[in-house]
């Protein structure tokens, strides 16, 4: 990622029409995914789901590390450890030494997805499942064990909470949904499941989102060349015009928080596509739409990672 370039988007919604900037990240990952602020590094992370791929700061060519299968999501360990959702369990890369696995999946997956940390340091998974509509959430729980919460998705992606109102959003891109669960922090227990967004072929798919400071959520559109800024509501507030059809997540972070990191793919594009799309690929970074720090503090406390790795 050896240089940036400055870029206007349009932005439209009920109130305004204008053009924003945007610093281009020329990163031309093949599925990027996962953009974080990491506390820990400041600086941003996000991945590469195809190669395993997990990449620090904004002008790094390369991956800090691969991981040794295709790459779900991250997570950070209290300990500085990386963890990484693997399609054959979950890994953790203490910055030295290769990944080590420390935990093999509760059920048959063809690929792990998004994924994102609570306020308590549980870790929430999407999983691909072998047929369709066999996926399923699962969630890294405080004592290190791994179990599927719900099923029946047929691609799970972007997830994260409206803390204070005790309710959790968990994306089904295939069809074109976003789920709402009561959800209770203590516990870490998710119930009555129901619609919260149904969108139509036009829309795209709802794929990586998150939700700012001030209640609204904001969610990455893949084949819709667009990010929606959405009400408590699921209603549309604003659209942001994005130069890749296939922008993959969003979230907000940065030293003040006030960042947003759009991360996109060039996967499954025609070389055509490709050569009008020069930005599939490639992150963008945006200031001044939002602001959240949510996940400066959402640390994986379980014990003993090492003691619990696994041979293969």
């Amino acid at each position: 990622m050896p240089c940036m370039d400055d870029v206007k988007l349009q932005f439209e919604g009920t109130s305004d029409v204008r053009s924003v900037s945007a610093r281009r990240i020329p990163s031309q990952l093949e599925v990027g995914e996962g953009p974080r602020w990491d506390p820990h590094l400041q600086e941003w992370t996000c991945i590469d789901i195809s190669t395993g791929g997990f990449f620090v700061g904004l002008e790094s060519g390369s991956p800090a590390v691969t991981f040794p299968a295709p790459l779900g999501c991250t997570a950070r360990h209290v300990s500085g450890a990386v963890l990484g959702a693997c399609r054959d369990g979950l890994y953790s890369w203490d910055g030295i030494t290769p990944p080590a696995k420390f935990a093999h999946l509760p059920t048959p997956l063809k690929q792990l997805n998004d994924g994102r940390c609570d306020a308590m340091g549980r870790w929430w998974i999407g999983g691909v499942g072998l047929g369709d509509d066999d996926g399923c959430l699962m969630r890294l729980d405080l004592d290190g064990s791994l179990e599927v919460v719900a099923g029946g998705y047929a691609l799970p992606n972007g997830i994260d909470w409206f803390a204070e109102a005790g309710v959790m959003l968990h994306a089904d891109s295939y069809s074109r949904r976003i789920f709402a669960y009561d959800f209770d922090l203590e516990s870490g227990c998710v119930e009555n499941r129901r619609v919260w967004w149904q969108g139509t072929k036009d829309d795209g798919l709802p794929d990586g989102l998150c939700i700012a400071d001030d209640g609204t959520v904001w969610v990455a559109f893949w084949g819709g060349h667009v990010v929606r800024q959405l009400d408590s509501t699921g209603s549309t507030i604003r659209e942001l015009r994005t130069p890749m059809s296939q922008p993959s997540s969003v979230t907000f972070g940065g030293p003040s928080g006030s960042q947003m990191f759009i991360t996109s793919a060039w996967a499954d594009l025609e070389p055509s596509e490709r050569a009008e799309q020069p930005w599939a690929g490639d992150g963008m970074v945006i200031e001044g739409l939002g602001r959240s720090n949510g996940d400066a503090d959402c640390l994986v406390p379980i014990t003993a990672l090492s003691s619990s790795r696994l041979d293969g």
